[in-house]
């Protein structure tokens, strides 16, 4: 990895860290969405499995055992829809705070430059750039939050599910 890279990852790091109840809050949130969808075809998997022994036995327990069997996914699918939308306001709380702060430490910095860098370089181009390195924040943190982050948690459980 380059070290403009490098700088560029460290400086959003550095201006995340300062929101790490909400940084904690979303990747709880990813974690316990995930694991709760990986479970949800457990209780698929016992609802047919009830359905099928039991259709030799008692009606009336059958009943019963599949009334039980769907409360508990009707929960589940309650408890993920509830992750999911803790997760979508902490994001949208966490993502704006940061890409303010990042534009408010890039415009203090180019205050500290002198007339002549202002004369040789056009101001709407610095304002692009600001935008571009905020935009490009956005844009890590969606990919991390949205993508990365739950496939890693989605395989994780399944392997452990399945071990």
């Amino acid at each position: 990895m380059k070290k403009i890279t490098k700088d560029t990852y460290y400086v959003f790091w550095s201006h995340a860290r300062s929101y790490r109840g909400l940084v904690f809050l979303i990747v709880f949130s990813i974690a316990a969405e995930g694991i709760v969808r990986t479970v949800i075809p457990l209780f698929y998997k016992r609802f047919f499995d009830t359905l099928y022994s039991g259709a030799q036995g008692n009606p009336a327990m059958l009943v019963h055992a599949l009334t039980i069997t769907i409360v508990a996914i009707l929960a589940l699918d309650m408890a993920s829809w509830l992750f999911h939308r803790v997760e979508t306001a902490a994001t949208n709380t966490f993502t704006p705070r940061v890409w303010r702060d990042l534009t408010n430490t890039c415009f203090s910095y180019l205050h500290r430059h002198s007339y002549g860098f202002f004369a040789g370089n056009f101001v709407g181009s610095l304002v692009r750039r600001v935008n571009k390195l905020a935009d490009a924040f956005e844009g890590i943190s969606e990919r991390m939050f949205s993508d990365i982050l739950p496939i890693v948690i989605r395989i994780s459980a399944i392997i452990i599910i399945l071990s």
